[in-house]
């Protein structure tokens, strides 16, 4: 696929190193940003966007920890780890540090990364989103991607069934040869 760097999107947001992607994602990214600043906004106020987010990762050519026989989307330019997110008014949200939070002055953060990962889930603005309680691994970062999918994801709410004169054709590619298996 083709390839790009990424330093900022349409918000502004600053990321931390070198950022390598895929138009596609790149594009996933700039609806991702506009995701988390309405969960910033939502959880700490007016004015408290997100001014800059520490990475651990993006283009890596490489296999699956827990599954090498399958390479990583980071291979693809198609996934980034996530790491924290500096906060205009609030300072730095890690999620090592405040994902399990139980100090009350914290929980806003937890709070925040919470949300954060629900609402990338709800809105599908990538197909995988991993947190720090998927396992050991990435208790430290958050782990999203693009990763193509035999179905499509899980919606949190039913759509009214479409008539058959106004149902789009569906093709999900599933079954095809080269589609990935989970």
């Amino acid at each position: 696929p083709q390839a790009l760097v990424y330093r900022r999107g349409p918000e502004n947001i600053k990321y931390t190193g070198h950022m390598r992607v895929n138009c596609r994602f790149a594009l996933a990214l700039a609806h991702f940003e506009r995701v988390a600043n309405e969960v910033a906004e939502e959880v700490f106020g007016e004015g408290h966007v997100i001014q800059g987010i520490r990475q651990l990762g993006t283009y890596n050519c490489r296999r699956l920890r827990s599954k090498p026989m399958f390479q990583s989307e980071h291979s693809f330019g198609n996934g980034i780890d996530l790491a924290s997110f500096r906060i205009r008014g609030v300072g730095v949200v890690d999620v090592k540090r405040h994902w399990r939070t139980k100090l009350g002055w914290l929980q806003p953060r937890r709070t925040f990364l919470h949300r954060l990962a629900q609402r990338l889930r709800e809105e599908q603005v990538f197909t995988v989103v991993l947190d720090a309680d998927y396992d050991r691994g990435h208790t430290n970062h958050f782990h999203v991607d693009l990763m193509a999918l035999k179905e499509p994801p899980a919606t949190v709410e039913a759509a009214p069934a479409a008539s058959p004169e106004t149902a789009p054709a569906r093709s999900s590619g599933a079954g095809q040869p080269g589609s990935p298996s989970h």
